[in-house]
């Protein structure tokens, strides 16, 4: 089993998650410390709200989303 299958099995129900593999710990850290200065990750951390939307500029898929 993979590290991404075994947290969608422990998040298993909770329908706002969002998962991201990356190929090293440096990688990683370096992803989270980015959504910590841009506030992205208090973003994602709250409840969604009734018709929120994100644009995402940059990236591998950059678009408009209206879901998480």
């Amino acid at each position: 089993m993979s590290d991404e299958q075994g947290a969608r099995g422990i998040l298993q129900g909770y329908h706002h998650c969002l998962f991201k593999n990356f190929s090293d710990y440096a990688t990683a850290q370096m992803s989270y410390n980015k959504m910590e200065q841009s506030g992205v990750l208090e973003l994602v951390k709250s409840d969604p709200q009734h018709e929120e939307v994100f644009i995402v500029t940059k990236g591998t898929q950059p678009g408009v989303y209206s879901k998480r």
